[in-house]
């Protein structure tokens, strides 16, 4: 006797479902009753599998329909069991269709999300240990061998161009041993960089300046030998640089070279203009014809202003000197307005201006000091906007990862795919951070005296 055979369905379907837990539902409109049975979904591998179960209708109340365009029958389908990251297929066979069913599971975002911002805050960890732990080791390793206590061990290991630091300028690592009570290991690093790159050549170029006001013939009246030539010549002949020239023990800029330019400058100045004005006056007496005497008292007058230096000006006579130069030019303004009758108002304005500016200079440790605060000050207002293109670019990356990554797979979660988001999305967000290292420059701190 021949067995019944149940006719097969007459239409099939395929229908994809994307599920976010172990358990979802959805209502399917297709052909006839049900499947009787659960049916079991499985992967490619055979590994991972799930169940769906057909229910009532009402339980699927609510739940999201989807259509198969093969009828309008109701089925509620119980999806229980898929695990993360994997994509099941199987086979619904109902009375009068097919439904060839699809069912991955992709994790929620929050995950995601987490692990993206999770390799952004790496990142800028390892920015920070970047910029300022490895930059502290590296600062300690220069500074021990700056002082000549560095460990072999260590140095070997580190790269030439940490280890930069010569002392060519005598006394630099005494002063720097000395230094280490007051001042931190990057501001010695800074001042000795400075010395080396800057401040040598700097008070070579101050002495070429004090040569060149020795030998200049063009002024119409110069400094007689005196202690402060004496000094001037015996700096100007000078080749070697010494701490003592650059720094002094608290670490200010201090250039005795310097002071020395600046004292000669202003007592040759200062003779100068008392030898012009004198003249002028003196002038004004022969232009009105005065008693020869009055013009020879004058002119004595003039030339003991000349000979005035002689074994007498120095760096510590600089104020008495002056004050005595004015003295002389007091005299014959007064000897011509007694013998002249005329108070030259225009002529001594003009003196007591020069001389203002000649006896107040602007201190030029003053202005390194102020120049070196508006560096540091335009510094850091500059890094405010490298900082945080840098952090929006890293987050950029990482937020680009994610939507390649986790957007485009429907089958999200497995630690595989988590693993290999952190580190993409930590390679991406280092690359803007490393740009900025590199335009920033993280080196020892400038100074500029």
């Amino acid at each position: 006797m021949a067995m019944s055979q149940t006719p097969p369905p007459s239409s099939g379907a395929t229908l994809t479902l994307q599920v976010f837990s172990d358990q979802a539902s959805y209502l399917l409109r297709t052909a006839g009753n049900p499947p009787a049975q659960p049916v079991i979904l499985v992967d490619e591998t055979g590994a991972y599998s799930a169940t769906v179960s057909t229910s009532q209708t009402n339980i699927c109340e609510g739940a999201e329909a989807r259509e198969t365009g093969l009828g309008m029958q109701e089925w509620c389908l119980i999806i229980s069991g898929v695990k993360s990251g994997h994509r099941l297929t199987g086979k619904l066979v109902g009375a009068d269709s097919t439904v060839n069913l699809i069912v991955q599971r992709r994790d929620g975002l929050t995950g995601p999300l987490l692990v993206a911002l999770g390799a952004v805050a790496v990142a800028v960890f390892l920015l920070w240990i970047a910029t300022q732990r490895i930059p502290q080791w590296t600062n300690s390793i220069r500074f021990s061998q700056l002082t000549g206590q560095a460990n072999g061990k260590v140095s070997k290991f580190v790269p030439q161009w940490v280890l930069r630091y010569n002392t060519e300028i005598d006394g630099l690592r005494e002063w720097a041993k000395s230094a280490e009570g007051h001042l931190s290991t990057e501001d010695i690093l800074a001042r000795a960089q400075w010395a080396n790159k800057r401040g040598k050549a700097q008070v070579l170029a101050i002495r070429a300046k004090l040569s060149s006001k020795l030998d200049d013939v063009s002024q119409p009246v110069r400094i007689s030998d005196c202690p402060l030539r004496a000094a001037v010549q015996a700096e100007a002949g000078r080749h070697d640089v010494t701490i003592n020239d650059l720094l002094s023990p608290t670490g200010d800029r201090d250039f005795p070279s310097e002071h020395l330019l600046e004292v000669f400058e202003r007592a040759e100045t200062g003779l100068r203009v008392v030898v012009e004005f004198c003249t002028v006056n003196i002038e004004r007496m022969r232009v009105a014809g005065v008693d020869p005497d009055k013009l020879k008292t004058a002119n004595s007058l003039v030339e003991a202003a000349k000979k005035l230096a002689q074994n007498f000006l120095s760096e510590a006579t600089l104020d008495l000197y002056l004050d005595n130069l004015r003295g002389y030019a007091d005299q014959v303004r007064e000897l011509a307005d007694e013998t002249t009758g005329v108070r030259d108002e225009e002529r001594i304005t003009a003196m007591a201006l020069s001389w203002s500016a000649m006896v107040a200079p602007v201190s030029t440790a003053l202005r390194s000091v102020r120049t070196g605060l508006a560096e540091g000050a335009r510094t850091a207002i500059s890094l405010v906007p490298i900082v945080a293109v840098t952090l929006l670019l890293m987050v950029a990356a990482a937020m680009s990862l994610l939507a390649l990554q986790y957007g485009k797979n429907p089958i999200f979660g497995t630690s595989t795919d988590y693993l290999t988001l952190a580190g993409t999305a930590l390679t991406s967000t280092m690359i803007p951070a490393a740009v900025a290292v590199l335009a920033v420059g993280r080196r020892p701190r400038e100074w500029f005296g």
